[in-house]
């Protein structure tokens, strides 16, 4: 309900198919006297509704990811706000980093900071959709940029093609974009280390941040370290690695199914949006998930619990 009237942003044709039509019979049977004959289809008792002010018909255009995000009772203009107007920092233009980017430009994210040193090879065209043929051996960043300006010209893109290996180069690197309100870190190095490197920087400056990386045939992600919400930092789930677990190798695994990295790409991209949109219940900020490949196991990997006055 919003100001007495009932809000529809659903396409009437999908209620038909969700079986949903017994809901408008009995509004007909309620209003018959008041509507006329030839509005007892579905979308004449919307129309009658409308006119008589009680229903607020969604437009086209507020349909889509907004109205997934509406579905929640957030507001459209609310919605596009916190996307348009939030910058985001991807770290690695990788199997994860690529898809990330693809999906936050698809939402109307429309600010970001690309960090990556690497050119773009032949061997990633088959899981890094942002880059074509044509890019072969030219910067990632610079391509990165492309791709998002030939999706959205209003967008702002500023490029590093420079390697993060440190938390002093993280400190250095924030100092030169400025405010940043979410990073993706899809650095290939051991998790340990990008956890130490970067996503404790980001901990300490208050910036949410996500993590997130493949084996063979399984992979792991999250969870979104926030200050404000998360139980414990990235200090908390360093404590937990070693060499011999499964899902977190002591190098970076050099073999990649594209699918696995697509998927792994777009859990952390739906994090990302649900945070940035404030859909917090869909957010997990206290566990890393596991997941194996093919069948979508997914497992729920709990920190080692640090108080937060340890936490760096």
């Amino acid at each position: 309900m919003k100001d007495g009237r009932l809000v529809v942003q659903s396409d009437t044709k999908q209620m038909i198919l969700s079986g949903n039509v017994p809901i408008s019979c009995c509004v007909a049977d309620r209003l018959r006297d008041g509507i006329p004959e030839e509005c007892f289809g579905i979308d004449g008792i919307f129309q009658c509704l409308a006119d008589a002010g009680l229903l607020c018909l969604g437009k086209r255009e507020d349909r889509g990811i907004y109205g997934y995000f509406n579905h929640f009772g957030i507001q459209l203009q609310d919605n596009r706000d916190a996307l348009n107007n939030s910058r985001i920092l991807i770290l690695g233009l990788g199997g994860t980093g690529a898809v990330i980017l693809q999906h936050l430009v698809g939402a109307g994210v429309r600010n970001f900071v690309l960090v990556d040193d690497d050119n773009v090879d032949a061997r990633n065209l088959e899981r890094q959709f942002i880059f074509h043929r044509q890019q072969v051996g030219q910067p990632k960043t610079i391509c990165a940029a492309q791709y998002i300006r030939e999706r959205n010209p209003s967008a702002s893109v500023e490029i590093h093609a420079t390697r993060i290996s440190t938390p002093e180069q993280t400190e250095e690197l924030l100092k030169i974009v400025g405010k940043i309100d979410f990073a993706a870190i899809c650095i290939d190095t051991p998790p340990e280390q990008v956890l130490a490197n970067t996503a404790s920087v980001f901990w300490t400056l208050s910036i949410p941040s996500i993590i997130g990386g493949l084996l063979i045939s399984s992979g792991c992600y999250g969870p979104v370290f926030d200050p404000t919400r998360s139980r414990t930092g990235p200090n908390g789930f360093r404590r937990n690695y070693t060499p011999s677990e499964e899902f977190v190798p002591g190098e970076p695994v050099r073999i990649a199914f594209p699918p696995f990295n697509t998927m792994v790409g777009a859990l952390m991209a739906s994090d990302i949006l649900h945070h940035l949109a404030g859909l917090h219940d869909e957010v997990d900020y206290d566990h890393q998930i596991a997941v194996t490949f093919p069948l979508l196991r997914r497992t729920l990997i709990d920190a080692m619990v640090v108080p937060r006055t340890q936490e760096a």
